[in-house]
């Protein structure tokens, strides 16, 4: 370690250095320089390696009262989708009410890719239901790169043939986003549709193949086990997967909740596991608490979660927009602010940031926990009553 700082630096003389503290100090030089090694190893493996696993969500170096517009926009262009999972966030799934709108109309999407524009957010991403339904998927798409849109594909897969996947990648689509839930017995209960598992794996084969950024989207619930996860791996890195999301279950207010509900204290060990035995960037979205509920944060438990989003960014950093026009911070919300009529902007600045803000800077029992700044009191949902 000497030799690599000397080499590394040559700022100062080290044992020159280690002398004076060691006579400043009246300590024994052979003692400050174990501490001294000591440090800059845990700078190199847990720093760096801190460095490596950013967590995504709101930077503490960004003053979030100067943000007029969200950097990214997530638009659900449909309901419409081929599978039925039960524990489906899109919370209009679990209504009893079947409206006559399907699908986000052209010009709707025209008017938001026009005003996201204006406001200099260049980040899109499309979702349903199962956006390559919508009738229009094409032109959704063509209209939005034409316009410079990065975007980003959030899909089930198993409509990706050979030809739009070309499409796809003529259109500068940077992500694909795929839903796989478990090995084929567990993904095929959930999505109830037999043989989706086989065609999703094949879709992000065939994506990979063709040079298509894939990011793998799983829900953990109640019957996610550590080991079907650790097999999940092994498939996925084999075929070039780089990427891996997880997402434990959101509740939705429907009857099952209790059913899918996901023991988020087993995270911690399943993420190390997996980062461990392969070499694939894992991130838990839908920001937990920190703490996983628990207790007051310590200094191993934040190094221990550097795998879990802590904050969520949801109406400030990104907003939603439904297939029905309607404005809210996320897509596991059923509580919306406005309609695109009334404007992207206006809608942000006068509803959504407030009211997110208004959340964070009010959560007393999280304001003096270590890890405040990167958790901010996790997922706010529940927080949300109305605008």
């Amino acid at each position: 370690m000497t030799f690599f700082l000397w080499k590394s630096c040559k700022v100062v003389d080290y044992n020159k250095t280690l002398n004076n503290i060691a006579y400043y100090y009246g300590i024994k030089k052979e003692k400050i320089k174990k501490d001294f090694d000591d440090f800059i190893d845990f700078l190199l493996k847990d720093c760096l390696n801190n460095f490596t696993f950013q967590r995504e969500g709101l930077p503490s170096e960004i003053d979030l009262e100067k943000i007029n517009f969200p950097l990214s926009i997530e638009v659900e262009i449909t309901r419409r989708c081929n599978w039925n999972c039960k524990f489906c966030y899109n919370t209009w799934k679990h209504s009893d009410e079947y409206p006559n709108t399907l699908d986000l109309s052209y010009d709707k999407f025209k008017n938001i890719i026009n005003e996201s524009l204006e406001n200099g957010c260049t980040s899109l991403k499309i979702s349903g239901g199962e956006p390559t339904l919508h009738p229009k998927f094409n032109n959704f798409i063509e209209y939005a790169s034409e316009m410079g849109m990065n975007i980003s594909l959030f899909t089930n897969g198993t409509l990706l043939d050979e030809n739009m996947i070309s499409f796809l990648k003529n259109n500068k689509i940077s992500t694909v986003l795929i839903s796989l839930h478990g090995l084929q017995n567990q993904h095929e209960l959930y999505t109830n549709i037999y043989n989706s598992y086989n065609k999703t794996i094949r879709t992000i084969e065939n994506l990979i193949k063709n040079n298509i950024q894939v990011s793998v989207e799983t829900i953990l619930s109640a019957s996610s086990t550590i080991k079907e996860i650790i097999e999940m791996g092994n498939i996925l890195t084999t075929i070039g997967v780089k990427h891996w999301n997880f997402m434990p279950y959101v509740s939705t207010g429907s009857t099952y909740d209790s059913k899918y509900q996901y023991n988020i204290k087993q995270l911690p060990q399943l993420m190390e596991e997996l980062y461990k035995k392969y070499n694939i960037d894992i991130r838990v979205v839908c920001s937990q608490k920190l703490c996983l509920n628990t207790s007051k944060l310590s200094l191993d438990d934040l190094n221990q979660n550097k795998y879990i989003d802590g904050n969520c960014g949801a109406g400030i950093l990104w907003i939603s927009i439904s297939y029905n026009g309607k404005i809210r911070n996320c897509p596991h919300s059923d509580i919306y602010a406005g309609t695109i009529e009334e404007g992207l902007k206006k809608i942000y600045l006068t509803k959504l940031k407030p009211h997110i803000l208004n959340i964070y800077n009010n959560l007393d029992e999280c304001k003096h926990c270590l890890g405040y700044k990167e958790c901010r009191g996790g997922c706010h949902l529940n927080k949300i009553k109305n605008y």
